[in-house]
């Protein structure tokens, strides 16, 4: 077995640091084979080439973090973003609660960067929203009417500190992400999702419907089946409200659109092509930016 820095573990492992560096975001040995970027390997393994490159100084490590070289700033950056996090999400568990007053809500989701616990004190709450079926445009309204009314709803660019950010919504039906928006970036958004309730075992038939991301993240465990759901049946009055109110929504949004997704049974609302972007400078930064770091590596 190839244990040096020239090892497919080892070079998969700077690829995972050097993209989790764009977003100043040091790892754990338990983290990094979690999300070591295209390359099945084991913890063992892992842990070989981890102290391969340790001693070679293509990384480095303080209290139990791996970061690129000259990085060490982002250890205590992580972990001061960490104390800020877990106070925003205890907020976050606490707004959404709102939203079980929705009997088809099935779960809502911490995402982003506060998933991580990687954000500052200016930050906004994103949460995902899973509604039942034929009910996503109905949630939205409803979702967002209780946040108005309690003041709670993030009004870029002003109002966000500490303020609810709904900005995805799913159909239980359209979990999968589609194929075109399928990449590294996303499958990072799908596994570090953080449930803060739900219904129905949503979560795992979250995962099960994005095993592709298994292609990004080999290491990430998915679970091998889901509970199925159903059609609640006799409420053809809200059928036609879900209808009219998409529609009117989306009158609404129509100028001004830019790049969000928006169809009957999936919303996100994304101001730039952010998932293009980080992708985009993660390849950057493999070819141009750390040539010297790589070639030690090859």
């Amino acid at each position: 077995m190839d244990l040096s820095i020239s090892s497919p573990t080892a070079r998969a492992i700077v690829k995972t640091l050097v993209y989790r560096d764009l977003f100043d975001y040091p790892l754990t040995t338990l983290e990094i084979h979690r999300f070591l970027i295209q390359e099945k390997s084991s913890q063992k393994v892992v842990e070989e080439a981890l102290g391969k490159l340790t001693s070679a100084k293509v990384v480095q490590e303080k209290g139990g973090y791996y970061f690129l070289p000259g990085r060490e700033e982002t250890v205590v950056l992580r972990k001061k973003r960490e104390a800020i996090s877990l106070i925003k999400i205890k907020k976050a568990t606490v707004y959404s609660k709102l939203f079980l007053l929705i009997p088809w809500v099935r779960g809502v989701f911490v995402t982003g960067a506060l998933a991580v616990g990687n954000v500052d004190q200016k930050s906004d709450l994103d949460i995902l929203v899973v509604a039942g079926r034929g009910r996503v445009w109905l949630t939205r309204l409803l979702v967002t009417l209780l946040l108005d009314l309690l003041w709670l709803r993030a009004r870029p660019p002003g109002r966000v500190k500490d303020k609810v950010c709904p900005n995805m919504f799913l159909d239980e039906t359209a979990l999968q992400v589609p194929k075109n928006e399928q990449n590294l970036y996303t499958a990072h958004e799908v596994v570090q999702a953080k449930v803060i309730w739900e219904r129905e075992g949503i979560h795992q038939r979250f995962l099960v419907k994005n095993r592709w991301i298994k292609k990004f993240l080999p290491n990430v465990v998915i679970p091998s089946s889901s509970s199925s759901h159903r059609r609640r049946g006799g409420f053809f009055f809200l059928d036609w409200l879900e209808y009219g109110v998409y529609q009117a929504q989306l009158a609404y949004m129509q100028k001004r659109k830019t790049q969000e997704v928006v169809t009957p049974k999936r919303i996100l609302f994304h101001p730039t092509d952010l998932p293009a972007k980080i992708v985009g400078d993660f390849e950057k930064r493999l070819t141009q930016a750390s040539p010297a770091l790589l070639d030690k590596v090859k």
